[in-house]
């Protein structure tokens, strides 16, 4: 069939030597063979031994029996004969089980439905010298991908792999990208160490059926111990031995992934060399920029979505409104958006990582974004950009971009008739809640995300009567490096959190950067000593910006009669933080009760203790929803239907949480939405009355107090 497309062009003189899988490829090849073989070692010496334990338990149970023919010893017989047993089919569990690959979110493409993206796709194996793959399957998110049927024969058989396109990486590339991400994948194609994935897969879904995948045999066990008080004690004697074998499992399963995550990276290196030999290097670090803020674009429209779940609304095209979404992104980093594409380079990222450590990820199975384009500008091959959308690719692309819509949220479609929202609808709505939920540009970010310092406004009041030749311009405080502030006391609070857990051993760590530099573990406190003086710092000069731009203020309120207001406003918003704070607290400790119900298998005991608890928990939610409601200035940031809701929970009776010896797991989750609704509530009440004290402070200013002079 004969296809017309736009095919970006190979790049000329590449030396094929980068291709080549290299040293450190090989040698975590090597390791991976080694773990898997230590694995079958381990594992077949575990089955033999519990073979051997079960024959000398039913020997000794026939012996017994035989020699003292009495009901006692019968029991004691069959106990002993049930333990061995009972650890053998532990062992070869996993043979019966079955997992079933879900892709009913994907959807198959065939050569007919796709003629002209199946010929680029041809073109790009030709390049990388790679088979077609056997099926291509498009998902909806921001990922390319690359599997197959990971079966028992797969690990010993040649498979073809599949290809999967997300429609959502589609969205946000150019022709020349979505080669390059296509390069990289059949660049896994080329790689016969793949064929190790099939043995690590087959050997985790061993490992994960005896550690973790063990309902079944915890119920059969349970209903053989509660057959008879003697055969209760062998119960638990076969989960003290079941215990060490998980034991000995657990370090195996730990030493095999850490050895196939260390493979997986250098498998990932040698991808983006074979998509830099076939496209050039930028094509490839520009696309794993933009993939990165199209993927938190994405997951935040499915947000908003699910924020408007209870109006019931469906996108009649995810496609166009993901890109609207881009396109807000780029408004608030002040990016620019070529050829309909988001401009992302590393000055972006970099104001989103303030981070001063840097902790490589042991399980890691990729690299870091960061380490892939440092080895991409290093190969530095450069090629043409073609900046044609890669929707150009795809045949009927509108009727495919509703396809998965509808498929992508069917369970809407099917339970409810949706209200469908088009392009402009979804534009104005999401226009309206970025102006209902963010501040004022002048600000500059500097108020985003965090809370005030709260502090005396009477004290602060008295002290801005007293300053002499303060700034008289709100630009003069909120300078590059102030606005930059918030989120480096954030970033620098996360790395503390980090180096507390290397610093108590319980991380597994053992190298890290810091500023630049290399250190060890045990070298950890004095870093820690020094960013957490420095976070103190930092926070410090935070509070007295807080402090100084309320002096600022209050001395412009002071010339136009309003200082009162504006320390009342203060003093409002410093209530609603002391009272979400609460609120998010209490909110955390229902979560803490719930968690067990969730993770564990209770006895019944211990579940109805938990649940008695949750039911006080509930009593104390009413009564905050009620004075809630009972608060007018609260109700004013409630919509009518979040109102009816809390007024229909507050009313109603309080429910039974444990019904004989079944939990009403409908109750349950009524009570976990309603706690949802209402820290969710009360985060928004803070967050109106700061963003109206934020208005009202800029009301004061006069339009050259706003602007800087140039």
């Amino acid at each position: 069939m004969q296809t017309n497309f736009t095919y970006p062009p190979m790049p000329l003189g590449v030396d094929e030597k980068i291709i080549r899988p290299s040293a450190a490829f090989k040698t975590e090849v090597f390791k991976v063979l080694g773990t898997i073989i230590f694995f079958i070692l381990t594992y077949f010496t575990l089955v033999g031994l519990a073979l051997g334990f079960a024959a000398v338990c039913i020997a000794i149970a026939v012996l017994l029996v035989f020699t003292i023919t009495k009901f006692f010893t019968i029991m004691i017989g069959l106990g002993l004969a049930g333990l061995g047993l009972m650890v053998v089919i532990f062992m070869i569990k996993f043979i019966f089980s079955r997992h079933k690959t879900d892709r009913s979110g994907l959807i198959e493409v065939t050569e007919k439905d796709q003629p002209t993206l199946f010929a680029f796709i041809r073109q790009v194996t030709r390049e990388t010298q790679t088979p077609f793959p056997k099926r291509i399957y498009l998902s909806g998110d921001v990922n390319a991908s690359v599997f197959y049927n990971s079966g028992f024969w797969s690990m010993f058989l040649p498979v073809r792999k599949n290809l999967q396109i997300g429609l959502g990486l589609v969205n946000s590339v150019n022709i020349s990208e979505f080669k390059a991400i296509l390069a990289h994948e059949f660049g896994h194609f080329s790689q016969r160490s793949m064929k190790l994935g099939s043995y690590i897969y087959n050997v985790n879904q061993v490992l994960y059926n005896l550690l973790y995948d063990n309902k079944g045999f915890e119920r059969a066990l349970s209903n053989w111990g509660s057959a008879s008080g003697f055969f209760s004690i062998f119960a638990h004697l076969t989960v003290g031995v079941i215990n060490i074998i998980q034991f000995i499992l657990q370090k195996v399963f730990l030493l095999v992934n850490k050895s196939y995550s260390r493979l997986s990276q250098q498998m990932e290196f040698h991808a983006d060399a074979v998509a830099a030999y076939v496209t050039g290097s930028q094509h490839l670090v520009t696309s794993l920029y933009r993939i990165e803020a199209a993927d938190v674009c994405f997951n935040q429209l499915l947000d908003h979505y699910k924020n408007w779940e209870d109006d019931n609304l469906m996108p009649d095209n995810l496609y166009p409104q993901h890109q609207v979404v881009m396109h807000q992104l780029g408004r608030q980093l002040n990016n620019p958006v070529e050829h309909h594409f988001l401009q992302i380079n590393a000055q972006t990222t970099s104001l989103f990582h303030q981070s001063r450590l840097v902790v490589k990820n042991q399980w890691a199975s990729h690299p870091s974004t960061e380490d892939r384009i440092v080895h991409l500008n290093s190969l530095n091959i450069h090629s043409e950009t073609i900046q044609e959308p890669a929707w150009s690719l795809f045949k009927d692309a509108e009727k495919l971009q509703q396809q998965m819509t509808v498929k992508m949220f069917e369970e809407v479609v099917v339970a409810w008739s949706p209200v469908v929202l088009d392009l402009t609808a979804f534009r104005d709505k999401i226009t309206k809640e970025e102006q209902d939920y963010s501040f004022d540009a002048a600000y500059k970010g500097f108020y985003d995300s965090r809370d005030i310092t709260i502090f005396s406004t009477t004290e602060q009041a008295q002290q801005a009567l007293q300053e002499v030749n303060a700034p008289n311009k709100l630009e003069d405080f909120l300078t590059e490096e102030a606005c930059r502030l918030p989120a480096q006391v954030s970033s620098w609070q996360r790395d503390v959190e980090v180096l507390q857990k290397i610093a108590n051993g319980k991380s597994g760590i053992k190298n890290l950067d810091f500023d630049g530099k290399k250190y060890r573990a045990k070298e950890v406190e004095n870093i820690l000593s020094e960013l957490t003086r420095d976070v103190s710092e930092a926070q410090q000069k935070l509070k007295q910006l807080d402090i100084q731009l309320f002096q600022f203020f209050y001395r412009q309120a002071l010339t136009q009669g309003k200082a009162e207001q504006l320390k009342s406003l203060y003093q409002q918003l410093f209530e609603a933080m002391k009272d979400t704070e609460g609120d998010e607290k209490f909110y955390e400790s229902i979560i803490l009760v719930l968690h067990p119900l969730f993770t564990q298998t209770l006895a019944l005991e211990a579940a109805a203790v938990l649940l008695d608890e949750l039911a006080n928990r509930e009593k104390n939610l009413k009564k905050r929803i009620i004075k809630f409601l009972e608060n007018s200035t609260t109700q004013d940031h409630l919509t009518e239907k979040q109102l009816v809701k809390l007024k229909v929970y507050a009313q109603a009776e309080d429910p039974i949480y444990l019904e004989g010896e079944t939990v009403n797991e409908h109750a349950v989750s009524y009570l976990m939405e309603m706690a949802k609704v209402f820290i969710n509530l009360s985060t928004e009440k803070a967050f109106k009355v700061k963003k109206h004290l934020l208005h009202t402070q800029l009301t004061l200013l006069n339009t050259s107090q706003l602007k800087p002079e140039y």
